[in-house]
């Protein structure tokens, strides 16, 4: 686990956090089912000030200690756009950092995957981040034939889907409507593919396997 702040501008207040992680889906929350573990979640977050309309923040899930600038390495990103995770303006509540060290003169961390205790106090998120549901979800993930994938979202606006190889070439391509099922992958030969969902200003990207 590491974890850092830079309280320089107190106006600006950043922090960036790394953790080792479990995956699991939680959908059916009697029966929770593990799609995996040494993930690894980077957050980052920027604190304006009050009230919190201009505070932002994003999250980057890879496998193990794969970089989280490449999109071939990404599980999932909350924002991924051009070449990177951008982070994105709260819809609503507010972050609040607070720190008694610098990012750029100490660090804190730790190989272990459990909880860290310090004195610094990361940061506190009061209400939830993003207030517009909005979620991608694919299975079987891995397949042997097919995949479905369902998109959730609070929105009516038109959702764009694009299937890219390991090498960056589009694969599949589809639009339709928020809270159905698409089905694709039946024709894709064995290997990596992500799954690039956009719907408006929101985007979401995941990682499927071909088996």
């Amino acid at each position: 686990i590491s974890l850092g702040v830079n309280m320089t501008n107190p106006n600006r207040k950043t922090a960036e956090y790394v953790s080792k992680t479990n995956l699991t889906d939680i959908t059916n929350s009697a029966s929770p089912v593990s799609l995996g573990g040494n993930l690894y979640l980077y957050v980052k977050m920027i604190d304006n000030g009050e009230p919190g309309i201009n505070d932002s923040i994003s999250f980057v899930l890879v496998n193990g200690t794969d970089d989280p600038n490449v999109l071939s390495n990404i599980i999932w990103s909350s924002n991924w756009v051009g070449s990177l995770t951008r982070m994105m303006n709260l819809g609503g509540g507010n972050l609040v950092v607070h720190s008694g060290f610098n990012l750029g003169t100490t660090t804190t961390t730790s190989t272990a995957p459990t909880s860290v205790t310090t004195n610094p106090i990361a940061e506190t998120i009061q209400k939830p981040a993003i207030t517009q549901l909005f979620t991608v979800k694919a299975y079987p993930n891995p397949s042997e034939r097919f995949f479905n994938l369902n998109v959730t979202s609070g929105s009516q606006e038109t959702v764009d889907l694009k299937v890219f190889d390991i090498q960056g070439r589009v694969v599949y391509t589809t639009r339709g409507s928020a809270n159905q099922s698409y089905r694709f992958g039946d024709k894709f030969v064995a290997g990596i593919y992500l799954v690039e969902v956009r719907q408006g200003d929101k985007r979401s990207v995941i990682q499927i396997v071909k088996q």
